[in-house]
């Protein structure tokens, strides 16, 4: 069996792949530690496949855990030159995140073609891949609930305890201007930079969300939450 991870800035998604390589079991959470996914006696991985943005020191305690716990020693994606017929268009290859190149293999070696990736997380990026896998560089933008945060730290506005992402109409309050503004401007943003640039794909917590709105401005895409883990099978093979 496979464990395979996506360390993200705001949790960690997990999925174990059988020998058959079907996903025998998954989960996400908040958690710092491999104890917090508490795999049964039966799921015992003898390889683990991880993407990380947490830094060495979250890494080097994988590492320990991993050993004690099964004794294996975990593998970490990191960014390349080049890797399953994609070139990297960062002018320091590794500097590109490990996270941004596991989506970016996994849906150029889906569509094979030109594409754009977009990862609605902590932080949004979208990247464009052209027809014949030269990746050709990208955008990174504050996410949803930072850019709500963000507007309460820097002025005197207080929104609504709970956000609501659900519309993208006028506001008719604060908290619902803010709110629907911050959408309408995602949704916006990504229709325009996407168009005419191939397939487009959506993973990442918020990207449900922003499919919702895309759909209703009628632009195709393909939501794919497990694309950033779908790209560790690339990287690491």
């Amino acid at each position: 069996m496979i464990l395979e991870l996506d360390a993200g800035n705001s949790g960690v998604k997990w999925r174990l792949i059988a020998g058959s390589g079907e996903i025998a079991s998954s989960g996400r959470g908040v958690g710092e530690s491999f104890n917090t996914i508490g795999l049964s006696e039966t799921e015992r991985p003898t390889r683990i496949r991880v993407v990380s943005v947490r830094g060495p020191d979250f890494e080097a305690k994988l590492r320990k855990e991993a050993v004690l716990i099964w004794g294996v020693l975990p593998e970490f994606a990191a960014s390349a030159a080049a890797s399953a017929r994609v070139v990297n268009g960062y002018e320091v290859p590794s500097s590109l995140g490990a996270d941004r190149w596991m989506a970016i293999l996994a849906a150029y070696s889906d569509c094979e073609a030109a594409c754009c990736v977009v990862d609605a997380g902590t932080a949004i990026t979208l990247d464009v891949v052209a027809e014949a896998g030269c990746h050709r560089g990208g955008y990174i933008v504050p996410g949803m609930s930072l850019q709500r945060r963000m507007l309460e730290k820097s002025t005197s506005i207080r929104l609504s305890p709970v956000p609501d992402w659900s519309d993208i109409s006028l506001g008719v309050s604060t908290s619902s201007a803010v709110q629907n503004g911050i959408v309408s401007m995602l949704s916006d943003w990504i229709a325009c930079e996407s168009r005419g640039r191939g397939k487009l794909y959506l993973t990442g917590g918020d990207a449900q969300v922003l499919s919702r709105h895309l759909e209703t401005m009628k632009v195709e895409h393909q939501l794919v939450p497990d694309l950033v883990l779908n790209g560790l099978a690339h990287a690491l093979p």
